[in-house]
């Protein structure tokens, strides 16, 4: 008999199959899963709230679900290429639809629903038991793994489409149909724009895996089906080009090039906590569950994978299955590598994954528990269909229950041997008190309480499967299971109020203030900041021009140059810096979070954000040795607080001077103080164990501690408090810090001009160590605001070219020094980082440069000059940009490190830089021609069956 080609309609059943469904039931379960999830979710969306948790959903994803899609975005990283980032979903179909209704609770309620449907319907189209189909679509939307990711709203989008490409695999095994090979194709386009490209890989190995599995024994059509699974990827992947190609580009330009493997290994489950499929709250929680704060492996939301006790007790129930054994134990196989993969580099498969292209550009390998998650919802299945069916007697419930029992005991055991090692970690994270008995601690007593639930459930419902009351109280007991984890994640507690997308007035304001200049604005997050002005990326949708962002696809270059993380976060005080990295950026105010006072134990008063000023050559060469503080009016005071602590010093002997003050008064008499190792600072890893045998000096008086490591072991920071004893009262206008020679480095931390007469005190603000380029401008309850006084225009005329590498150029914007000894002016000097022909005369100081049009792909310049010169913007360089002198093409360079530059004949002259991007347009066409090959795909069925 021929074979039916790829474009037909018509499905057969396999052999010994029920009759196919009809589509009513699919109705229903799908409404089913509506209600469930509404009522999971109602604690969020019936309170005006958003499911929207943490800083990733906050800064990454609700500014781009809530503003307009556009090929590049001005308002964050100084320019940022917005559709070449997969988190924005600019290509996503549902995030098009639900953007539209403004409804970002609608738009994640959709992706639970359609997960567990999806889910549903590939366990249906293997087993054809819609009980069991319902309990795996339940597994796998209320799964540790999809609740806890819930504040990565890419993840949760992607991993939902993974079980519509197995219906898909599932529905083309018994014939090649044309509905389900476009199904699949879309599915997999889907699981790329859904925002995750992680989560897209690790399906697409699930899926290759599946198919070469499943396909394996087809002894008929096991090439064409192969090829046709191919086929699907191809087209899929080719559909989604309009997203993946311009990614593909901006991940070259990104850390994720350079991932090293302690990197990719990052954010990995280490084999402790695989005691949290058992007890998921083991390692703390949240505090209103009577649990300790999480103190296990950095991030719970990656290493959370609870899939349920019930469904583990189920997954021993389908080794004795007889329904579809091969299934099952090729779930069994992905669950057991995905929970190696998610232990990172605790096996060597991580070693070996590291080594593959794409795959070694993703870090966070807990994240592999979404395979493990599919494979407990598909292996419960498999269990329920086969005691559904009679596959497994009464009597092998029994040791269902048993070896069950035994896991969770197995899995007690394992936890009370490892009693000290909990408690140790306990303790390293704060944590006074910690008790691992039952009655002590809920996350050691519910999880036994649920178990037995569960234990009796599977029994009560296994002595009569056809039952539907037992069917029902089956599901409740899962649903009490899963929610026993997810009710109470952080979803429930730290859901975004919407009010906090409300442009704050102190934004709008500024905003007003810097757009006539076309300059911008900068928050400084440092650490736990709480400033609640200028929100990374949230400020795009008030059209705020920043130049930070949240984005783990952050510039490199742009990172390095501003010393920002990928949340956006500084990593270096503006205060410590005599670079102009912000003034290149053209960052004309700066916002940090307003002052806070904390008092010592001697009654002294202190600012408690830390200044990080440095001082000495110990750690780095190019330090500066001396910083000058003046106040606006003079303090009368009788002794000078400081809080420091020394880097790089344990060399430095007791009773080494490291630092000279001069102490000015109005009568400009100048008292002079020493700050000496071992009385007044001392090095701050002082009691870190690879370090305090090695220190030579004694540990001074410790003003505060905090977490830190050295060599990757956890240890005690320091700061160190001394007070420098004036010769009675002084009225203070100066402190003048300088660095006495010696191998070392001082920080400087905070300071306060004390009055012992009157216990009072003042402290200082860093911003005073340098006003002729800060002022503080404003202090209130949102933020306080520095102008900068240096901050460079948008656009600017340099007639100096020098060429240097891109390590030299970086430094020398950072130290403010030229490699040959000479300050460094960029208003003067630009620093390219490839040869370049250009010479010029004496600089004309009439030219002029006005930035006369700007939008979000194209700027206009007019310049006028009676000389050749260098102009450069304060826009961060990358590809797709090309530049136009009077209508003609002319060539864009990196300059200065990061941004753009062009040589300028002399004379007067329209500059237009246009963004169009050939990434962008080469992966259009190519989603074009996949999306017509589909279409033709499907109107040749289409034509194939009205000729039937």
């Amino acid at each position: 008999m021929p074979q039916r080609p790829l474009t037909s309609n018509i499905l057969s059943v396999r052999e010994g199959a029920p009759p196919l469904p009809r589509v009513s039931h699919y109705l229903v379960a799908s409404f089913l899963y509506v209600v469930l999830f509404t009522l999971f979710f109602s604690p969020v969306i019936f309170r005006g709230k958003s499911l929207a948790v943490g800083s990733d959903a906050l800064y990454n994803f609700l500014p781009y679900f809530h503003s307009e899609k556009v090929l590049w975005d001005r308002f964050v990283f100084a320019g940022f290429p917005m559709m070449a980032d997969p988190t924005a979903m600019s290509w996503y179909p549902p995030a098009w639809i639900f953007s539209y209704l403004g409804s970002w609770n609608l738009f994640m309620m959709a992706a639970f629903i359609a997960a567990s449907f999806f889910t549903y319907g590939y366990v249906y189209s293997v087993l054809r038991c819609r009980f069991a189909a319902f309990i795996s679509g339940t597994v796998f939307g209320l799964s540790g793994f999809m609740i806890a990711h819930l504040g990565h709203p890419h993840i949760v989008q992607s991993a939902s489409w993974v079980p519509l490409l197995l219906w898909s695999l599932e529905s083309l095994r018994p014939l090649l149909s044309a509905k389900w090979f476009l199904i699949g194709s879309l599915a997999v386009a889907l699981a790329f724009l859904g925002g995750q490209p992680q989560i897209f890989s690790y399906g697409l190995l699930l899926v290759v895996a599946y198919a070469l599995a499943m396909g394996w024994n087809m002894q008929v059509r096991r090439r064409r089906y192969y090829l046709a699974v191919l086929a699907m990827v191809i087209l899929g992947v080719g559909l989604a080009a309009v997203q993946i190609v311009p990614t593909a580009e901006l991940v070259k330009e990104t850390s994720r090039a350079a991932y090293t493997f302690p990197d990719y290994a990052s954010h990995s489950m280490p084999p402790r906590q695989l005691l949290t499929l058992f007890f998921p709250y083991i390692f703390g929680g949240p505090s209103h569950l009577a649990l300790v704060p999480y103190f296990g492996a950095p991030n719970q939301t990656e290493t959370s994978g609870y899939a349920g006790l019930l469904p583990l007790m189920l997954s021993i129930a389908a080794l004795y299955a007889k329904v579809e054994r091969r299934l099952a134990i090729f779930w069994f196989s992905v669950a057991i590598v995905a929970l190696l993969l998610a232990m990172g580099d605790a096996t060597p498969l991580a070693r070996i994954f590291f080594q593959i292209p794409i795959l070694n550009s993703f870090r966070a390998q807990g994240r592999h528990l979404f395979e493990f998650t599919v494979a407990a919802s598909a292996v419960s299945g498999v269990a329920v269909a086969g005691i559904v069916r009679g596959g497994i007697s009464k009597a092998t419930t029994v040791k269902v229950v048993l070896f069950g029992s035994l896991a969770m005991a197995l899995s007690l055991i394992a936890l009370f041997a490892n009693s000290a090692g909990m408690h140790a970690l306990a303790a390293r994270g704060g944590i006074g008190y910690f008790s691992l008995r039952p009655w002590l601690n809920p996350a050691v007593g519910v999880p036994l309480i649920i178990f037995a639930l569960g234990v009796t459930a599977f029994l009560f419902w296994g002595r009569n499967p056809a039952s539907p009351l037992r069917k029902v109280l089956l599901l409740i007991v899962l649903v009490i299971d899963l929610g026993s984890f997810g009710w109470f994640f952080e979803w429930r507690y730290a859901a975004t109020d919407k009010n906090e997308l409300a442009a704050p007035p102190i934004d709008l304001r500024y905003r007003d203030l810097v757009n006539p200049s076309n300059q911008r604005l900068m928050p400084i997050r440092m650490g736990s900041s709480e400033l609640r002005a200028v929100q990374p990326s949230l400020s795009r949708l008030w059209e705020v021009p920043s130049a930070d962002g949240y984005n783990a696809l952050v510039l490199t270059r742009t990172s390095h140059l501003l010393n920002i993380n990928e949340p956006g976060q500084r990593l270096t005080s503006v205060w410590n810096s005599s670079g102009f990295d912000l003034d290149l950026m053209a960052v004309r105010y700066i916002f940090m979070s307003p002052h806070q006072l904390v008092t010592d134990a001697a009654g002294g008063r202190w600012f408690s954000d830390d200044d990080q000023q440095w001082l000495g050559l110990g750690c780095d060469p190019s330090g500066r040795t001396s910083f000058t503080v003046s106040l606006p009016a003079p303090v009368k005071s009788t002794a000078l607080g400081v809080v420091s602590r020394l880097a790089c010093s344990t060399n430095v002997t007791d009773g080494t001077e490291i630092a000279r003050v001069r102490i000015v008064d109005t009568s400009d008499q100048v008292t002079t103080r020493n700050l000496v190792a071992g009385r007044d600072t001392s090095e701050w890893a002082y009691d870190c164990e690879s370090v305090h045998a090695a220190v030579r000096h004694q540990r001074a008086a410790i003003f505060s501690n905090y977490p830190a490591q050295m060599y990757d072991k956890p240890c005690p920071g320091h700061f160190y408090v001394s007070r420098l004893h004036l010769e009675g009262m002084k009225e203070v206008k100066r402190l003048e810090f300088e660095w006495v020679k010696g191998a070392a480095s001082l920080i400087v931390e905070k300071l306060s001009l004390i009055d012992e007469t009157s216990a009072s005190s003042v402290p200082l603000d860093a911003a005073l160590s340098q006003p002729e380029r800060w002022r503080l401008v404003e202090e209130g309850a949102a933020a306080r605001v520095y102008e900068n006084l240096r901050a460079l225009p948008r656009a600017w005329l340099t007639n100096e070219v020098l060429t240097v590498t891109g390590d030299e150029a970086l430094h020398t914007i950072k130290s403010g020094t030229l490699k040959d000894g000479r300050a460094f002016d960029p208003q003067q000097t630009v620093l390219l980082e490839e040869p370049v022909n250009f010479t010029t005369s004496n600089a004309d100081r009439n030219a002029s440069v006005t930035v006369t049009s700007l939008s979000d792909t194209r700027m206009e310049v007019r310049t006028v000059s009676n000389t050749a010169n260098f102009l450069v913007t304060s826009d961060a360089y990358y590809p797709g940009w090309r530049v136009l002198i009077d209508g003609q093409q002319a060539k864009l360079y990196r300059a200065d490190y990061a941004i753009r530059g062009l040589i300028l004949p002399a004379g007067q002259h329209l500059v237009t830089f246009i963004y169009e991007p050939k990434s962008f347009y080469a992966g259009a066409v190519v989603s074009v021609c996949s999306l017509i090959t589909l279409v033709a795909i499907g109107v040749w069925s289409w034509r194939s069956r009205v000729r039937q």
